[in-house]
């Protein structure tokens, strides 16, 4: 899967948005890891669940615009949810079963 932002109408659109949310997570003081990430499948709340970019959150049902890593969890983020304000979801990486990163080229 090529990376994407849903919503975003161009590269510079993205690459705004991209910087938007980067700099929203590391204002809360999350150290964001290189990657991109399409998809993650965890528990929560003792089911398994999966959010993927461009799909309605399990969580908070809306639409997931970015996946990022920091060590030891996965920040699900969502417009109300990391993007424009607030923290990410947050999905632990003892809680994984399945992780699905956008291509790397």
């Amino acid at each position: 899967m090529e990376f994407f932002i849903p919503f975003a109408a161009s590269e510079a659109q993205t690459q705004r948005i991209l910087k938007r949310i980067s700099d929203n997570l590391r204002g809360y003081g999350y150290q964001l890891n290189q990657g991109f990430f399409y998809q993650v499948s965890y528990a929560f709340e003792g089911a398994l669940v999966s959010d993927t970019v461009g799909e309605a959150s399990s969580q908070n049902k809306e639409i997931v615009l970015a996946i990022f890593r920091q060590p030891e969890e996965y920040l699900i983020c969502t417009y109300s949810r990391g993007v424009t304000w607030g923290k990410p979801m947050v999905a632990h990486s003892n809680d994984i079963q399945l992780v699905t990163a956008f291509n790397s080229e």
